[in-house]
């Protein structure tokens, strides 16, 4: 059909390929008036005639969907009465999460699918994106710049844009951003999509991550024992505390040092250029990816003290290794923790990039719906919608009718725990996308008048602090009294930023526990502060967890443990944010085969145009460089996009391939 609108082209097979996207291509119609997607970065004069001939010669560049006429939604008809209906023939509710392929009958399958596709389309697409996090906005934003002619929207179940990386201005300090998500970026241009995007194509403003690093003098309480943090690789300090081996002791080199010890004696091709942990196996012949963390220690006969300092020393509660795999885990702390890597922050914290990314994409003529979820989802055939047309309810949120959203091809950008509320036939049937599990999360940042941890007795800088005591981690971010553009003149502005908590598993259902709404607990008020204008909410909330009175009295208690200095002698916090995540970031369960999985997943149900990404579904999970890097696999691999100009493209080479 392109060759008949410009013959004088003379398209060859290579670049005729380019624009085959079939599903464009209904029955009937003539394929000479239709336009298709084109692919990126084609060089040829010819690319461009056909992008003109696509564009401005044809007056419809798609065979429009359009809302439709159906079944009329009404309380008795919603879907809440249609689970109702079909409740006795599911075990499980409305949650997939819980449920097992068993459990929910095909014959309730089908009726899903016959309610869906009976519906009348009240907003027509040819894309549709769910998830309005980082790896949504970005397929988002690519697919809309490739073929500006698509009409794609992305759907967001909450009120906000941006998923994870979520990145509160407290007041008082216009400078300093509580990122109660994703925190920072490894500022690596040549490997790192995160890091290529913002510091060479959007050329954002950024910053170093300071707090990554640990001053000498800074604290760690290990054991309920106070330590300086250049003790930690002292071994005269550490045996006192940790009674591991003589052997043990002999070698030891800190943290970092014993686990290149550990990987190097465990696994055959640590060093080889380019290993791939994915498939590498250990020295015993297994699998990396089907043995634990713990496995690789018990292999390299770390004894259970060693282990436990090793474990208190990286400030995450280990709960969470029994079930990650080891190649999950060796892969991410040697590329984060073993190499010499650099951090970088956004001006303005991690939410920059998806507010950047939605921009560009409504810029591009995106459409963005939030206060959306999106509860089922049904490929139709021969209904009131035409043939490839996926169906998607919209749930009736706070007096707003329930809407349905009729799109060719589909995108969930979701993590585990938004799969698992979705109604979608082949969630319910294949057991694949739950080869991964998933981390609670909890951060408690406090604002105070000053920079204390810079005067006497302590005398450090900004940097990371590690304890076993229920905070685990903290973070000193830094003062506004370092940013003269806007601390130009007196009376100086020394309001400064710590990250009380950052907590993980066990430790931070117990400060979960602690929010002023659902313990029935004193909110927290703040307290008057000579920066901040009288009647401003000096606690926003504005993250869904209510910071309590008592979690900041036992936040500030553990701070003066932490630094060894009496109770009530830190000053008092005037502003504090927390966020609980329930499912903060994933990890690929031990006896999964990722490489294989995330082939599978991408296209779950291969008779259907609808393809998952994201962080959950990655080789980077907890970063959202995974997020970003599992979404160009999806484009590049289904949608036939091209990687654009200077784009690092290294880690496509041991992704996704399937058995």
């Amino acid at each position: 059909g392109l060759q008949n609108l410009r013959p004088e082209l003379r398209l060859s097979p290579s670049v005729a390929r380019m624009f085959e996207w079939s599903p464009y291509l209904e029955p009937g119609v003539d394929t000479g008036s239709v336009a298709v997607l084109p692919l990126h970065n084609a060089a040829s004069s010819s690319f461009n005639l056909v992008m003109e001939t696509l564009y401005v010669d044809t007056k419809e560049p798609f065979p429009k969907l359009q809302p439709s006429a159906g079944v009329e939604r009404t309380s008795e008809s919603g879907w809440e009465s249609f689970l109702a209906k079909h409740a006795g023939r599911t075990k499980v509710g409305t949650d997939l999460g819980q449920s097992t392929p068993e459990e929910v009958s095909e014959s309730v399958w089908d009726a899903v699918d016959e309610f869906l596709c009976s519906q009348r389309c009240d907003k027509a697409y040819d894309v549709v994106v769910v998830g309005g996090g980082v790896s949504g906005l970005y397929a988002a934003w690519r697919l809309k710049g490739e073929a500006p002619a698509l009409k794609v929207a992305v759907v967001e179940a909450t009120e906000r844009t941006g998923g994870r990386l979520f990145s509160v201005q407290l007041p008082g300090m216009p400078d300093l951003s509580a990122d109660v998500g994703g925190m920072h970026y490894l500022s690596d241009t040549e490997s790192m999509l995160n890091a290529w995007l913002v510091d060479d194509l959007f050329k954002m403003a950024s910053q170093p991550f300071q707090q990554n690093t640990t001053d000498p003098k800074s604290s760690t309480f290990l054991r309920n024992t106070h330590l300086s943090a250049d003790k930690v690789a002292d071994l005269a300090a550490i045996r006192k505390l940790y009674h591991f081996s003589d052997s043990e002791a002999k070698n030891f080199s800190g943290r970092s040092g014993i686990y290149s010890r550990v990987f190097e004696q465990t696994i055959p091709e640590f060093h080889k250029p380019d290993v791939d942990f994915w498939s590498a196996s250990a020295a015993s012949g297994r699998k990396l990816y089907d043995m634990t963390r713990q496995d690789l220690l018990d292999l390299a006969s770390v004894s259970g003290e060693l282990e436990a300092f090793l474990a208190d020393t990286i400030g995450y509660n280990k709960g969470d290794y029994g079930a990650q795999s080891a190649a999950c885990f060796v892969d991410l702390y040697t590329t984060f923790f073993l190499t010499n890597a650099s951090f970088r922050v956004p001006t303005g914290g991690m939410e920059a990039l998806t507010k950047r990314l939605r921009k560009e994409f409504v810029a591009l003529g995106g459409d963005v719906y939030t206060g959306s979820p999106v509860r089922a989802l049904s490929k139709c055939s021969g209904t009131t919608l035409p043939n490839h047309t996926h169906s998607l309810l919209v749930e009736e949120v706070d007096g707003t009718p329930a809407s349905v959203f009729c799109s060719r091809k589909v995108v969930l950008a979701l993590p585990l725990h938004a799969l698992s509320s979705l109604w979608w036939r082949a969630l319910g049937t294949d057991t694949a996308w739950r080869g991964v599990g998933a981390s609670t999360a909890f951060k408690l940042f406090l604002g105070f008048d000053r920079p204390w941890w810079r005067e006497a007795p302590f005398g450090f800088h900004e940097g990371a602090e590690v304890s076993t005591l229920g905070i685990q981690h903290t973070y000193l971010i830094g003062s506004q009294a370092d940013y003269p553009d806007t601390n130009s003149s007196p009376p100086w502005n020394a309001n400064s930023l710590v990250l009380a908590t950052y907590s993980n598993s066990v430790d931070s259902l117990r400060w979960q526990n602690m929010d002023a709404d659902e313990a029935n607990l004193s909110m927290f008020r703040g307290l008057p502060n000579k920066f901040v204008t009288p009647g401003t909410e000096l606690v926003p909330n504005v993250t869904g967890t209510k910071v309590s009175q008592l979690m900041v009295d036992i936040a500030m208690h553990q701070l003066e443990q932490l630094h060894a200095v009496e109770a009530g002698s830190l000053p008092r916090p005037y502003t504090a944010v927390a966020k609980s995540w329930p499912q903060s970031w994933h990890h690929w369960r031990n006896g999964v085969n990722p490489t294989e999985v995330l082939a599978k997943v991408s296209q779950l149900d291969t008779g259907s145009d609808v393809y998952i990404c994201g962080e959950a579904y990655s080789k980077s999970q907890g970063w959202a460089e995974g997020a970003l890097r599992s979404s160009e696999y999806i484009l590049e691999t289904y949608f036939h996009l091209k990687p654009l100009p200077g784009m690092p493209t290294k880690w496509l080479k041991h992704y996704a391939s399937p058995s």
